[in-house]
């Protein structure tokens, strides 16, 4: 096992014997000192609320990105704490919305479900919360660390999870898991392969925006939801909502921008929460990353 599987594993086993409030305040700490070194991150955070958020100050934005940073250690504390730790002890830790009860009711009718999660608050929470209900089906990138992958899966699968592989052959997996009327996760704010999304407004830009959940979902008669674990001081507030009727759309552009709406919303209720270091706009409508990552653009 190599020092960085050691150091990572002992931090996780660490954190999960801690207090929550005791690993949030490391963590927070950790992203004001260790993560703020990283330029580049600052860069990317910076320029992102930019473009997203142009209606706040100067100030305002340079406020949320120091909310930003003291929030990704956070996060990274957060799944360290958690992912150790039995379902039901994470799940007390979750209180559940009044949004959710139409989800709880659409698990009993018969259909597959897709349940997006966006890069919001803590989505590794979302999946023990998912797990409370029945199998779920995720398409999974494999870490490139062995030791540390092989971890995670295994926790993963205790959780009734089974991970698929991001290909042809995954993607027939989650349709066969509709099929069967089981539920498939999918993270709806990721940069998509150039075939596999549409172009679509998110806040001021065009985003190239993925399309399987939408082709999926018509095409299983599967209902379809969008859920965040948003971070409170005492847990997590469970927020799972459903898509509206234009995302069912089979015109990708109308279904496209309905999902990039709703994903808007949920980031403007908690800013600090959203992921801003991911370069959303990578890829512009010319397929190139076009100026809005530039140098001349990330000067802090």
């Amino acid at each position: 096992m190599t020092i960085k599987s050691v150091i990572t594993i002992g931090l996780f086993r660490g954190a999960k014997v801690l207090p929550l409030s005791l690993v949030r305040k490391i963590g927070r700490i950790v992203g004001r000192i260790l993560i703020a070194l990283d330029k580049r991150t600052n860069r990317v955070i910076k320029r992102n609320i930019e473009i997203c958020l142009s209606h706040l100050t100067k100030h305002q934005q340079e406020s949320l990105r120091k909310k930003r940073l003291a929030n990704m250690g956070q996060t990274l504390f957060e799944f360290a704490h958690v992912f150790l730790k039995s379902k039901e002890s994470v799940c007390s830790l979750c209180n559940s919305l009044p949004d959710t009860h139409e989800f709880a009711k659409a698990m009993q009718s018969g259909n597959g479900t897709i349940v997006l999660v966006p890069h919001i608050g803590n989505w590794e929470v979302m999946n023990f919360y998912l797990s409370q209900f029945q199998q779920r089906t995720i398409l999974y990138r494999p870490l490139r660390n062995p030791e540390i992958d092989k971890l995670f899966c295994k926790i993963r699968e205790k959780l009734c999870t089974k991970l698929v592989p991001i290909d042809n052959t995954g993607v027939r997996q989650l349709m066969q898991a509709l099929r069967r009327k089981e539920m498939v996760v999918m993270l709806p704010d990721q940069v998509p392969n150039l075939s596999g999304g549409v172009y679509a407004p998110f806040f001021t830009e065009q985003a190239l925006t993925m399309t399987l959940a939408n082709r999926l979902a018509v095409k299983a008669d599967a209902n379809v939801f969008i859920g965040v674990a948003y971070q409170t001081d005492k847990g997590f507030d469970v927020s799972i909502e459903p898509m509206q009727k234009a995302f069912y759309s089979t015109d990708l552009s109308q279904s496209t921008a309905e999902l990039n709406r709703h994903v808007e919303q949920l980031i403007l209720r908690h800013p600090a929460q959203n992921q801003w270091e991911y370069k959303r706009f990578k890829f512009g409508p010319n397929f190139l990353e076009r100026d809005l990552y530039s140098k001349q653009h990330l000067n802090l």
